[in-house]
C-alpha cells in the first residue's frame, strides 16, 4: 500500500489524552489510556501483576473521511511474552461504520503492528480499543501510534509480516489453535529461506473435528471489482497437500443480518507442500457488487495457509499481497 500522508508520532505529555494531528490536515488522532494503562517515558504501559487475563482498554479515536482506506499502526512489546499472549484491536461499531477485529501476538521485542480499515460512509469520529489477553505477569508497552491514509498499491504485509526481531510474529496468527498443544507459531532467522527469515507453524495432533489448521494474516484492504495476487515461499517437514484460503469471514456482520452463513465469500486453492522451498500463489477477484456480501462492508479479507495433517511443521517466508493491473 502506498502511504499518502502520515500522522506525526505523539510525544508523551503530562496529560492522559494525547492528541496528534495529520500533517497539513485537520484530522485528529487521540490515544486515551483506560484504567490500568499508564503513561511511560515514550508511550503507554500496562502492568499485569497477577495471573489473570487483563481486559483494560487503550482507547483510540480519530476523524475519518468517507470512502477512504487507512492504516493505524503502533509499536508494542511485552517484558516477558508468553506463548499465546494477545493484543486484540477492535473497532467501536456504528450503523455507518463496521469492520472486524484483529488478533495479534505480543512478542519480546518492539514490533510494528498494523490495522487496515475502510471508512465507508463515515464522516467524523471513529473509535477503537486495544485490549490485552495475557494471563501471566508482565508489562505490555505501546508507543508510536499513528494514522496513515492509503492508496491501494504495494504490499500490506510489510516484509512478508516476518521481521524475526522477536519470537512471535506481528501480522500473522493461528486459526484453530488446539487447546493443550504447545504454542505453534514463531518467527526466526532462517538461512535456508530466500528472505533469510521465516515463520514456523506446527499445530500438533490433527483432529478432523477441528477443521483446517492454519495461520492467517491480519485483515488486508481490498477494492470491489479488483484482481489480487497472493504469493509466498513455503516448505513442509514432509510432502503434504496445503490449502491457501482467502476469506471475508467476519461473524458480526452475519449476526446482524440474522442469517449465520449469508453472504460469505471465500476462495480455496490447493497446492503441494514440499520438503524444499517452493513458491505458492493464488489469484482472486473481489466481487464488483458487494451488496450480497455483508461481510465485505469492511472491504478487507484475510489470507490463510494451512493443512489437515498430523505433526507437520510448515515454514512460510516472503509473503506478498498485491493488486493486479
Amino acid at each position: 500500500m502506498r502511504l499518502t500522508r502520515k500522522l506525526v508520532i505523539f510525544t508523551v505529555a503530562s496529560v492522559t489524552t494525547l492528541t496528534v494531528l495529520i500533517a497539513n490536515s485537520g484530522d485528529g488522532l487521540r490515544v486515551n489510556p483506560g484504567d490500568g494503562w499508564n503513561l511511560s517515558a515514550d508511550g503507554f504501559e500496562l502492568v499485569i501483576a497477577s495471573a489473570k487475563t487483563d481486559w483494560s482498554k487503550l482507547n483510540i479515536s480519530l476523524e475519518a473521511h468517507p470512502g477512504k482506506y487507512y492504516m493505524l499502526s503502533w509499536f508494542a512489546k511485552s517484558s516477558s511474552a508468553h506463548d499465546g499472549d494477545k493484543l486484540i484491536f477492535s473497532p467501536q461499531w456504528s450503523d455507518k461504520y463496521q469492520c472486524g477485529a484483529n488478533t495479534y501476538y505480543l512478542s519480546d521485542a518492539w514490533l510494528e503492528y498494523r490495522y487496515y480499515f475502510y471508512s465507508g460512509e463515515t464522516f467524523g469520529e471513529v473509535g477503537f480499543s486495544a485490549l490485552v489477553s495475557a494471563p501471566l505477569t508482565q508489562t505490555v508497552s505501546v508507543k508510536n501510534v499513528k494514522l496513515t491514509e492509503l492508496t491501494m498499491e504495494g504490499n500490506p504485509l510489510a516484509d512478508g509480516g516476518v521481521w524475526a526481531s522477536g519470537k512471535y510474529p506481528a501480522l500473522w496468527y493461528i486459526d484453530n489453535y488446539k487447546t493443550g498443544q504447545p504454542y505453534a507459531l514463531t518467527e526466526s532467522l532462517d538461512d535456508s529461506s530466500i528472505t533469510g527469515k521465516s515463520l514456523s507453524f506446527q499445530p500438533g495432533v490433527y483432529d478432523s473435528s477441528d477443521g483446517l489448521s492454519q495461520i492467517k494474516s491480519i485483515a488486508l484492504p481490498v477494492e470491489p471489482g479488483e484482481r489480487y495476487h497472493f504469493e509466498c515461499w513455503l516448505k513442509t517437514s514432509r510432502d503434504i497437500p496445503v490449502r491457501i484460503v482467502a476469506s471475508n469471514w467476519f461473524t458480526p456482520h452475519r449476526k446482524k443480518t440474522g442469517t449465520p452463513n449469508e453472504g460469505h465469500w471465500f476462495k480455496i486453492v490447493q497446492v503441494a507442500g514440499n520438503v524444499d522451498w517452493r513458491k505458492i500463489s493464488m489469484d482472486l477477484v473481489i466481487p464488483k457488487d458487494l451488496t450480497p456480501y455483508p461481510d465485505f462492508q469492511g472491504r478487507t479479507i484475510r489470507i490463510g495457509v494451512g493443512y489437515q495433517e498430523n505433526d507437520v511443521t510448515l515454514r512460510l517466508a516472503g509473503a506478498a499481497f498485491s493488486r493486479l493491473e
